[in-house]
């Protein structure tokens, strides 16, 4: 049986405006896991996937948020806390169902990262080609250029912001 995998990134708000952290879905760590807290808006296959892939920051007892913290983690639709919400019945996109995702005190266990911790912001400041222009809010908040800048688009970003 093949399985639906999505990877709803936007959220609106703060985060996604440049806020201290990449993502204002929070994961709170547990024993054997993370609590997750927040919404997905424009969510495709959202209500259809079997796994949603989300970005969300880890925020431990005491913490403040960072774009260093920033898990992802492979979320089961079918886990208590998670729904969907909304219409979507936009004339051609229909077949996307992008609806919104909700988490409220979802439980996703250690094995659902889908990357170590750390990883993604390392990432991101080495090869910020691959994460749209995200990477211009974490480079500006770390107050750091990335180190290899492979594309010639990404070359005149990084040298834009080095004047």
């Amino acid at each position: 049986m093949a399985l639906i995998y999505s990877q709803p990134f936007s959220e609106g708000g703060a985060a996604a405006a440049g806020g201290v952290a990449v993502a204002g879905t929070e994961a709170k760590p547990v024993k054997g896991g993370w609590i997750v807290n927040g919404k997905k808006i424009f969510a495709s296959l959202s209500g259809h996937a079997d796994y949603y892939g989300v970005l969300c920051t880890e925020i431990a007892e005491g913490e403040k948020a960072s774009r260093r913290n920033t898990l992802y983690l492979a979320l089961p639709a079918k886990a208590d806390g998670v729904s969907v919400v909304g219409d979507w019945d936009p004339l051609g996109m229909r077949g996307t169902v992008s609806r919104t995702l909700l988490f409220k005190d979802a439980f996703v266990p250690e094995d659902a990262a889908l990357m170590p911790r750390g990883v993604y912001f390392q990432a991101a400041m080495r090869w910020p080609h691959m994460f749209s222009d995200a990477v211009a809010h974490l480079c500006a908040a770390s107050r750091r250029r990335p180190t290899i800048s492979p594309c010639a688009i990404c070359a005149a970003r990084c040298r834009a912001r080095r004047r």
